[in-house]
């Protein structure tokens, strides 16, 4: 028979082999949906105006991205009976995706990461992990599948290589993803005290999904971050929000957000500081600068090659300490001083700058 349900276990059965776990999964519960509506009908039998009238009934009860990811399975569905013959036109033609409503980001401001920051908490691995985001831009998903290896103290800098979503590990997504990040002075010490919890806990063996979606490499690991509940690694970033995130927020009497936002924080106040946007492309994973030029509007100029350090600089008073030019920096690293001696991000008209040589600060001045 050429069931609509036929045609959809092709379809999912192709999505398995191509997608990542975590998206077949999402894609899986969509096509129980519309089986649900069509399945046992011949896939012949479903007019372009039935379609229509099911996209109108579900107006109301799922938002404009579900329902075009809805209609975006639903055009494949019957393009391979298309391409089977079954069908001679796509009942699909001329039925458009629905405008979608971008929610602007909403990062934390730093009085509330001075709240963050002075909450007491016993989840004192999860208050790191939070502020490790922060300072680095990295996704939730990548700073739980953090393992020791991958950290380096002496070049100040981490290997970012892996994810984890559902309690799967995966490689990153995009090419650009798998990458180093620099590790500013507050980063660093939030690693060294996380390995005094972690650092010496017995390893783990891990199986990390290649490219190919089949493939799987074996791994034995100390993970940085684990539950203190649990004494286990997180699954994923629901997790994390369910049984630490969402109530330390209330705690502080911080606005309820995602954790998706530390993420953003990082970016707002990175592009605040007048870091280059080429910089925060390579610290957050992106392909290119288009998605930060389209989050969070124009490059503010920068003369500031160690952009890791000057926004460490910008968070001392988070983390209650006093703004120095001594911080953690790459041999031959400079930062713009301005005339009364606080670092910044413009060349200042006294045009003074500083070199960082075996760790220490020295002010020249511009010829």
């Amino acid at each position: 028979m050429n069931t609509f349900k036929d045609y959809a276990q092709i379809y999912l059965d192709e999505s398995r082999c191509e997608h990542a776990y975590s998206s077949y999964i999402s894609n899986r519960a969509k096509v129980n949906r519309l089986i649900k509506k069509f399945g046992k009908r011949e896939i012949s039998s479903i007019k372009h105006s039935e379609i229509k009238v099911w996209r109108g009934k579900i107006h109301k009860k799922l938002n404009n991205k579900t329902i075009n990811d809805h209609l975006s399975i639903l055009r494949t569905i019957f393009k391979i009976a298309v391409n089977d013959g079954v069908i001679a036109i796509n009942p699909m033609q001329d039925i458009k995706t629905l405008e979608i409503h971008i929610l602007e980001p909403c990062p934390f401001a730093k009085d509330e990461l001075i709240a963050l920051q002075k909450t007491d908490t016993e989840y004192v691995t999860e208050k790191n992990l939070l502020f490790l985001a922060v300072v680095t831009g990295l996704r939730i998903c990548e700073i739980l599948a953090l393992t020791w290896n991958c950290v380096d103290f002496d070049k100040a800098e981490i290997q970012i290589n892996k994810s984890v979503v559902l309690g799967k590990y995966k490689l990153p997504k995009t090419k650009k993803s798998i990458r180093k990040v620099d590790l500013n002075t507050h980063a660093i010490e939030i690693l060294k005290n996380q390995f005094e919890i972690t650092g010496h806990l017995k390893k783990r063996v891990i199986r990390v999904l290649q490219k190919d979606n089949k493939s799987k490499v074996k791994e034995s690991v100390q993970h940085v971050f684990i539950s203190s509940r649990s004494k286990k690694p997180f699954r994923d970033v629901k997790e994390f929000t369910i049984k630490f995130f969402k109530g330390f927020l209330l705690k502080a009497e911080v606005k309820k957000r995602g954790a998706n936002q530390l993420r953003h924080t990082f970016a707002s106040h990175a592009l605040t500081e007048g870091l280059n946007m080429e910089w925060i492309r390579k610290q957050m994973g992106h392909t290119s600068i288009k998605m930060i030029e389209k989050h969070y509007g124009t490059w503010m100029n920068a003369d500031a090659p160690d952009y890791s350090n000057q926004l460490g600089e910008a968070l001392c008073d988070v983390f209650e300490k006093k703004a120095t030019l001594c911080s953690v920096a790459k041999p031959g690293s400079k930062i713009v001083v301005s005339s009364w001696g606080g670092i910044s991000d413009r060349k200042s008209s006294a045009g003074n700058f500083g070199v960082c040589t075996a760790g220490k600060w020295e002010i020249k001045r511009c010829a």
